[in-house]
């Protein structure tokens, strides 16, 4: 018994990427600071493993995002169309608990802070 226990305390240390990716799934409400004032937006997020991908809900059209969870360091990118061009852009954020904050990058032209909070309401998917 002692030898399954240490067995199961090494393995949900060695990877807690999992235990954080499971707990990242769901729906995020979010805030994007940019030159023209604050953004909000949904993010949808799905876990497998250290692979992240869902969608960005904003009112000018969805966009699927691709990431990565590794540790508490959530990444992931998402292409808009921006003054009939396509940008891409780039969120980096340290994840805590039911938030997550950080920085989004314009597609090397600027950066702004980043940041998200669990929907009210909405359940931790697995």
């Amino acid at each position: 018994m002692k030898s399954f226990l240490l067995a199961a305390l090494l393995v949900s240390v060695a990877s807690p990427t999992a235990a954080m990716g499971q707990s990242l799934a769901g729906e995020w409400d979010a805030t994007m600071e940019t030159p023209g004032g604050a953004r909000t937006l949904k993010v949808l997020l799905q876990v497998e493993g250290e692979r992240v991908t869902g969608t960005v809900k904003r009112p000018a059209g969805d966009a699927p995002l691709v990431g990565t969870i590794k540790g508490d360091t959530l990444t992931f990118r998402y292409s808009i169309t921006y003054e009939g061009n396509s940008l891409e852009l780039t969120v980096s954020a340290l994840v805590k608990k039911d938030s997550f904050q950080g920085t989004v990058d314009f597609g090397g032209g600027g950066q702004a802070a980043f940041s998200a909070t669990r929907a009210p309401g909405a359940a931790k998917q697995p």
